[in-house]
């Protein structure tokens, strides 16, 4: 947050770059959940198993990796962690179809309300 000069307080409208994922990434998060046996993984412990100090930044690349992955990879909103998606239960996949619907439907209606909100605002 940063101060205008008519002393309004502004957000910060900028943040730190995402991640890059490499195909090489991939397809080592892919081989650490193989040898996992179908278990799900947390980010820290795929960050773990690749080599990474566990931080917020280590856990944030795998999360970009796992996006370059699908939909080789499942994970969802509330899902527990990372799973490679034909280690999955059909079951497994309607809860992260569902999840997915509710984050879209969830993201729409605060989208509209900024929209509505943005009216009548000068830039």
């Amino acid at each position: 947050m940063r101060r205008d000069c008519t002393g309004q307080t502004e957000m910060t409208l900028t943040s730190p770059a995402a991640p890059v994922a490499s195909i090489e990434d991939v397809a080592r998060v892919v081989s650490i959940l193989t040898a996992n046996k179908g278990l799900e993984m947390k980010a820290a412990e795929i960050a773990r198993a690749m080599g990474l100090e566990v931080t917020e930044n280590s856990k944030r690349k795998v999360r970009a990796i796992a996006r370059a992955a699908r939909p080789g990879i499942l994970s969802f909103p509330s899902s527990q962690g990372y799973k490679l998606t034909d280690d999955c239960t059909l079951a497994e996949i309607e809860a992260c179809i569902a999840a997915w619907d509710s984050v879209i439907r969830d993201a729409t209606a605060t989208k509209m309300l900024y929209q509505d909100r943005r009216h009548g605002r000068r830039q």
